[in-house]
């Protein structure tokens, strides 16, 4: 345990009906002393001494306006019920050369602005329920001579400069998710890689995961969404571009060139032969033209006739209006 000077036996102020006992509490009429720390009391600027309400009931949250109290040597409201995070305002409090905050329920991180307090001598914020890493600022606090974390929720590498150094003079006992630190802690060796005991992340680490996981699902889906569509697309273009040949079979070829009669044979090719024919359902005249695929060449005839009628506009040249294979 620390040995950290404490002001027990001094009284900066006095409870309504009645004047300061020596007692277990610093108040001796806790029933006319109010539950929370009121703010008009902690926020008096003109405090420049001590403010000591130590082993008090208090409940509720340290007030905002503790940021008043820019020329208090020293402030001690340890062994209450207070609760919730440490005010950001505690970094105005420049002139602090004693802080006691232990014995309470505070919970959080130790906010950044807490750099500010260079002049500070003794700390203790043992016994709370705080957490996160142990700020490295509290290395270059020169001034510096006790440092209690202990019994806390700390977790990641001990420090090992500054304040650190010396085991007797800074405690981080009872924080069983720490690691590093120097010999004399016997603390377990820290991971590789390893910033936050037991596994976690700090809040800042689980943000971007959560941004970076969120992005890249939504950029997923958005790919995914939009090669749907396409393909939707395509396959509705290709519906579309079969729907708009006619659909003939062979039985109907074969009745509309009479069983592919000589009478209707208009000429004959290398690869093929050309049928005249009329389809039974609209009377349409049409050229049919059979491919004999068993000869040699004919498949590439057929894709060659194709381009050039597919390139070629003229007026003497028929269209094609549709294909079929048996």
């Amino acid at each position: 345990m620390l040995s950290v000077p404490r002001y027990y036996n001094r009284y900066i102020l006095r409870p309504r009906g009645g004047t300061p006992a020596t007692t277990k509490r610093n108040f001796a009429y806790p029933d006319l002393w109010p539950k929370q720390i009121p703010p008009q009391v902690i926020g008096l600027s003109s405090l420049s001494t001590l403010l000591a309400l130590g082993r008090n009931q208090f409940t509720g949250s340290l007030p905002t306006e503790i940021g008043k109290l820019k020329n208090l040597g020293a402030l001690d409201v340890s062994n209450n019920l207070l609760s919730g995070e440490l005010p950001s305002g505690l970094g105005s409090c420049e002139s602090l050369e004693a802080l006691y905050l232990d014995g309470n329920f505070f919970s959080g991180s130790i906010p950044s602005s807490m750099k500010e307090l260079r002049g500070i001598q003794y700390l203790d914020l043992s016994r709370n329920n705080l957490s996160g890493e142990i700020p490295q600022f509290f290395e270059r606090f020169g001034n510096l001579k006790n440092l209690n974390l202990s019994f806390n929720q700390f977790w990641g590498v001990v420090p090992t400069s500054g304040i650190f150094k010396n085991a007797t003079a800074s405690s981080v006992a009872g924080n069983t998710r720490l690691c590093g630190g120097v010999a004399t802690l016997r603390l377990p060796v820290c991971k590789p890689n390893e910033s936050k005991g037991g596994g976690g992340l700090s809040r800042r680490m689980k943000l971007l995961i959560s941004l970076v996981s969120g992005f890249s699902l939504l950029g997923f889906v958005v790919v995914l969404s939009l090669f749907l569509l396409g393909k939707k697309r395509k396959e509705a273009k290709s519906s579309n571009l079969v729907n708009s040949f006619l659909q003939v079979s062979y039985a109907t070829l074969l009745k509309a060139t009479e069983g592919f009669s000589s009478t209707n044979l208009i000429g004959v090719g290398a690869f093929g032969s050309v049928y005249k024919g009329i389809l039974a359902e609209d009377r349409v005249v049409v050229a049919v033209k059979v491919f004999n695929m068993l000869h040699r060449g004919a498949s590439k005839s057929f894709i060659s006739e194709c381009e050039a009628l597919r390139n070629i506009r003229h007026r003497n040249l028929v269209k094609i209006v549709t294909a079929c294979k048996y």
